[in-house]
């Protein structure tokens, strides 16, 4: 009767460890990569205004005010401070971990280049785009404002 019990249990480990063993052997996948924009970031993005130093062709300076943006859509994802260059870049393929998005996108402008967007997103209405050197945070308008204008 006992060593009925010692089989069993020693058969029941192996088991268990057999399956523990080739459960450890599959690679698990975080994310997987597409080649279109998710549709939670597809949209009009624009920041809050901000001051910005200006000087003006005789000399003078001045404050000014403006905003950065981005237009995503689908295939192509673009952005700009107001009043600066447009660059739109065709995305080339995405992934999503959580509430990152990693976006790379191609632009044919100026020679051409590879472009590589961390967005997180914080909610419906509101993500992080990472320009320069700092974390902006974007948020969901219907158009863009024309904010970029001289305060002084």
């Amino acid at each position: 009767m006992k060593l009925k019990r010692i089989v069993a249990g020693l058969a029941t480990m192996s088991a268990l460890g057999m399956g523990v063993f080739f459960s450890l052997q599959q690679e698990a996948k975080a994310s997987s990569w597409n080649h279109e924009t998710p549709a939670a970031l597809r949209g009009k993005w624009e920041t809050k205004p901000y001051k910005i130093g200006i000087e003006y062709d005789d000399g003078r300076k001045g404050w000014g005010q403006t905003a950065y943006i981005y237009h995503i859509t689908k295939h192509y994802i673009a952005g700009s401070q107001l009043q600066t260059d447009y660059i739109p870049g065709k995305v080339i393929k995405t992934n999503s971990s959580g509430r990152y998005y990693h976006i790379h996108s191609y632009s044919s402008i100026g020679g051409g280049y590879h472009m590589k967007n961390k967005i997180k997103r914080l909610s419906k209405n509101k993500i992080l785009i990472q320009t320069g050197n700092r974390n902006r945070a974007f948020y969901r308008v219907r158009h863009f404002h024309n904010i970029a204008k001289a305060l002084s």
